[in-house]
This record gives structure tokens, C-alpha cells and sequence, in this order.
């Protein structure tokens, strides 16, 4: 949100149909997300011992990253001040690719904190409400 004399004034993206599709997608598997940290419980011990649990989630962050990457630049470089987009990528590369190491504390992590901020943000995009 910015101030300009006195006056709160709303960031407005121009979202296209692609970004928007990628975004409504992203914000799906985040709703999964915080499903499963209800069925499951936000347990780390339950996390790293219930394989299905680690894999729904492990799943969606995947997704997420993969849906990264077809982002125009334009939106990603709009948007970077908000969702720091290597990251995203970089999890969804830890996961997908043979020869990188789980990090399963970053996974969790990225789990119980980044699921609901990025659905917000995933929201407000949609929405047109996100203030700067």
C-alpha cells in the first residue's frame, strides 16, 4: 500500500487469462495443503513418519513449483516483491529432481508457514486487492 498525500492508494495487476488459470491452480493445491494439515494435524512427527501425508503435501509444493514456471516474467517480476520465485522453483527442484537431496525440514516448514500466505497472496491476486 502506498502513500501519497495523505492518500492510501491500492496496487491493481493487470492479471491475463494464463497467469490467472496458473494462479487459480496455485491457489487449489494450497487449499490441498491446508486440508491436509487438517486431516493430519500440524505435527512434525506425524509429518516426517506418515508417508502419505509427506507425499500429499510434498505433491502440491511440486505442483506449485512446476505452475511457477509458466508464469509470464512480467507477472513473476511485478509480483517478486511479494513471493520470492526462485524459492518456489527451488523447492519445487529439491523435490523433482534425482539428484538433489529432501530437505524434509524445509519442506515442513514450507508447509505450516508458506501454505497460507501464499493462498492469501494467491487470493488477493485474484481478487485485485493486493496492496503494496
Amino acid at each position: 500500500m502506498q502513500y501519497e498525500g495523505g492518500i492510501v492508494v491500492k496496487m491493481f495487476i493487470d492479471i491475463n487469462s494464463k497467469n490467472k488459470q496458473i494462479i487459480l491452480h496455485m491457489r487449489r493445491y494450497c487449499e490441498e495443503i491446508i486440508a491436509s494439515i487438517d486431516r493430519f494435524g500440524k505435527d512434525y512427527d506425524v509429518f516426517i513418519n506418515d508417508r502419505v501425508y509427506f507425499n500429499a503435501v510434498s505433491m502440491c509444493l511440486l505442483q506449485i513449483g512446476e505452475l511457477s514456471l509458466n508464469l509470464t516474467e512480467s507477472f513473476v517480476d511485478i509480483t517478486s516483491e511479494y513471493i520470492i520465485w526462485e524459492e518456489v522453483r527451488n523447492i519445487r527442484d529439491m523435490l523433482l529432481l534425482p539428484y538433489t537431496e529432501v530437505d524434509i525440514d524445509l519442506i515442513w516448514k514450507t508447509t505450516v508457514v508458506y501454505a497460507t500466505i501464499f493462498y492469501q497472496f494467491c487470493d488477493m491476486i485474484l481478487t485485485g486487492n493486493l496492496e503494496e
